[in-house]
């Protein structure tokens, strides 16, 4: 949990899974790629695997997390060792994260990198509402946004 400190990250903090699934719901999942930026232990990963993403990736700068997410996840799941501030997106059709970041502008930067790296099309779906405006209506709760 020192990667995360050091980062100014949050530690891994629980999103319910009955709005998680909710969120899946929302979204085609059919031949699409999932990815979850800050997956801590990989709840959600497991759920979107069970959904049928035809890929399916966590990425965490947590060791520690990504060591138990190896022992409980089917191995078709990639887990990725980075900073998710420093991926491109633009390969994921689904893109999740639940505020990794403590500090508003640090989150705000994360925000506006994953949707200028995103691409046309992607689903971004949040756990918690943005920090950043992307200029776009929500049309779930403040949770889902579709990026042109």
């Amino acid at each position: 949990y020192r990667a995360k400190a050091a980062l100014g990250q949050f530690p891994y903090i629980p999103f319910s899974a009955f709005l998680f699934q909710e969120l899946l719901l929302s979204v085609p999942f059919f031949n699409k790629a999932f990815v979850d930026a800050g997956c801590g232990t990989g709840d959600k990963l497991l759920l979107a695997h069970l959904y049928g993403f035809s890929s399916v990736t966590g990425i965490d700068n947590e060791e520690t997390y990504l060591r138990q997410a190896r022992r409980l996840l089917p191995a078709s799941i990639v887990l990725r060792h980075a900073d998710i501030r420093r991926i491109n997106y633009a390969t994921y059709d689904v893109i999740y994260f639940y505020r990794p970041f403590q500090d508003p502008k640090r989150e705000r930067r994360f925000e506006e990198h994953v949707w200028k790296t995103a691409k046309s099309g992607a689903h971004v779906l949040l756990g918690a509402p943005l920090c950043a405006d992307w200029g776009y209506g929500s049309q779930l709760d403040q949770r889902k946004y579709v990026k042109p």
